[in-house]
């Protein structure tokens, strides 16, 4: 997730992944180079789901990059 330079979309990130980290770098957030990490490690079951959902329709939330990883 890339919340730019928006204290309060990050917070607002944060209440729904408490477990974010956020650090520096530009891919893929170029506005502040900084991306955050809401879910780790696990499945997406429906409440990792209900998660992202809700994070993508706060304001000026965006771009979500998703990676997967093993089988």
């Amino acid at each position: 997730m890339c919340p730019g330079a928006d204290p309060e979309l990050k917070q607002a990130y944060q209440t729904i992944f408490p477990l974010l980290t956020c650090e520096p770098g530009d891919f893929p957030c170029s506005e502040n180079g900084e991306h955050c990490m809401g879910l780790l490690a696990g499945t997406l079951g429906p409440e990792e789901w209900a998660k992202m959902c809700a994070a993508s329709l706060l304001p000026n939330s965006g771009p979500f990059i998703c990676t997967v990883f093993g089988p």
